[in-house]
């Protein structure tokens, strides 16, 4: 992450993408949200998780990636 993204105050997360939480029990759904924070915080360490957090965590890794992409193109362009 660069700084524009670091200092973000918020996140987008896609309404569709939470539907993976109605096949979750609450532990395996908690730890989702915790790599998830992990990942905003840029704290999170992939290798620690868990394989089926590894594995659940991947869409939304990828669209965090596109979303910070798109921010920080978006910032350049109004400099």
């Amino acid at each position: 992450m660069n700084d524009h993204t670091m200092n973000k105050k918020a996140f987008l997360i896609f309404k569709s993408s939470l539907s993976v939480l109605d096949a979750l029990t609450d532990e395996q759904a908690g730890k989702l949200f915790k790599a998830i924070r992990a990942w905003q915080e840029g704290t999170l360490i992939e290798s620690d998780l868990d394989q089926l957090t590894a594995l659940l965590f991947v869409p939304f890794r990828e669209q965090f990636k596109y979303n910070d992409e798109r921010y920080s193109e978006a910032i350049k362009s109004n400099q």
